[in-house]
């Protein structure tokens, strides 16, 4: 069962059937790559329709007791007939509130991270402050030299484009005991042991293949330095450390798609093996990119001792007729509250 809370105060329950409780169309958007979104509508009769403020007011959605969303209200718009609908964003856009200042840096990934959130905290309430918890992505103790931000970005782009950019992974917030914690995770430790099968709890699906960015041969290129002339000079290679060649190959994507090629550049690496290494990681990328939309019955609501199906949890999906046999990251989740047979799940990055 979801309930969604105003503050302290429960403002939708499916138990609640007066008409001071009722409120339409609720429903939650969560996101492994974003903050997410809560959305409603407010009749005038609800008891807390003016109670609701922009900016300030914090709303929670819960499933069966445990909190999947917390964010701020964002937007109110009225109807003709004072209907007010309600548009929540989720507290990782607190980041949007505050400044990096332009640096330059030298330290690892993680401490970046740590800095990056201390200077947030420095400059919002305390209601929107981090404290960094879990860093489990698998370079963050990588050494980082003489990195510079010279804009005054907000510290979520910042954020964004220096870490989780190159590094990958995801942030994940939570709430506990009053406070926002930060985890920077490499994925989501857990596997869903409910499945979605057909002729089980499959509605409908999509399968989406796309060639959008498909590229089979990839060439590394890292840190330019500046010569004695003033004037940049070749990037770094890892032909040193890779049999003379400056490029690499998916051997397997190039047997299926042919030779596209791409160029990317890693402008604070300075370690040819490094580079390597970084280049391996981000040919995977280059393969052709699979989205499977599925409406489905979470087998949860019928049955309370069947696992929930979570944000960012792998999911074994077998739909025999399509010749469907996958496990894939839930990455995005569309819950209707009111009606939950509807909620729409997205796997695939």
């Amino acid at each position: 069962m979801y309930t969604i809370k105003i503050g302290n105060e429960v403002l939708y329950a499916p138990a609640l059937q007066h008409a001071a409780y009722t409120v339409l169309a609720p429903k939650v958007c969560l996101d492994v790559h974003a903050a997410g979104s809560l959305s409603f509508t407010l009749p005038p009769g609800n008891r807390l329709y003016d109670v609701i403020q922009r900016m300030t007011t914090v709303a929670t959605v819960y499933q069966d007791g445990e909190e999947i969303f917390r964010g701020r209200v964002l937007t109110e718009e009225n109807s003709l007939y004072k209907q007010k609908s309600i548009y929540c964003e989720g507290v990782r856009t607190y980041l949007q509130d505050s400044l990096a200042a332009p640096y330059t840096y030298t330290g690892t990934a993680k401490d970046l991270l740590k800095k990056l959130i201390s200077e947030h905290n420095s400059q919002v309430e305390a209601a929107k402050q981090f404290t960094v918890r879990h860093v489990t992505v698998e370079r963050a103790e990588e050494k980082i030299q003489d990195l510079q931000n010279v804009a005054y970005w907000n510290t979520h782009q910042e954020i964004e484009e220096k870490l989780l950019s190159v590094y990958g992974g995801y942030l994940r917030i939570e709430a506990s005991g009053g406070k926002l914690y930060l985890d920077w995770v490499q994925e989501y430790a857990y596997t869903s042991a409910q499945q979605i099968r057909f002729g089980v709890n499959l509605l409908d699906i999509q399968d989406k293949k796309d060639a959008y960015d498909l590229f089979t041969i990839l060439r590394p290129l890292g840190e330019s330095k500046i010569g004695e002339d003033g004037e940049y000079g070749d990037p770094v290679s890892i032909a040193s450390v890779n049999g003379g060649k400056d490029y690499i190959q998916d051997d397997e994507a190039v047997r299926k798609y042919g030779k596209i090629w791409k160029a990317y550049t890693w402008g604070h690496i300075s370690d040819p093996a490094k580079l390597l290494t970084k280049g391996r990681e981000y040919l995977k990328t280059g393969a052709e990119i699979r989205t499977l939309t599925v409406r489905a019955i979470d087998m949860h609501m019928l049955d309370g001792s069947v696992d929930a199906i979570r944000i960012g949890q792998k999911v074994k999906i077998h739909i025999e007729p399509h010749g469907i046999d996958v496990t894939m990251r839930c990455t995005k989740m569309e819950i209707d509250l009111e009606n939950p047979e509807n909620t729409v799940y997205i796997f695939g990055e």
